[in-house]
């Protein structure tokens, strides 16, 4: 069932991109904003967490782990 709402939900913005790119540059472009606006903060914060934690794994005993050959 998720599968098919997915690729319908796809489907819809890339019809919508094909039939009226410039109705959905706008719409984009408002929500771009929207978000910005709204959720900027949390973006810098998750950013700063992230990588806090990759400089606390690398200087932890994990740091040394090998992930290759």
């Amino acid at each position: 069932m998720q599968l098919f709402l997915s690729t319908g939900l796809i489907a819809v913005i890339v019809l919508w991109g094909l039939l009226a790119p410039a109705s959905l540059g706008a719409s984009s472009d408002c929500a771009l904003a929207a978000i910005t606006r709204n959720f900027g903060w949390l973006y810098l914060w998750i950013v700063l967490g992230l990588v806090l934690l990759a400089v606390v794994l690398a200087f932890s005993r994990y740091g040394d782990l090998k992930l290759g050959d």
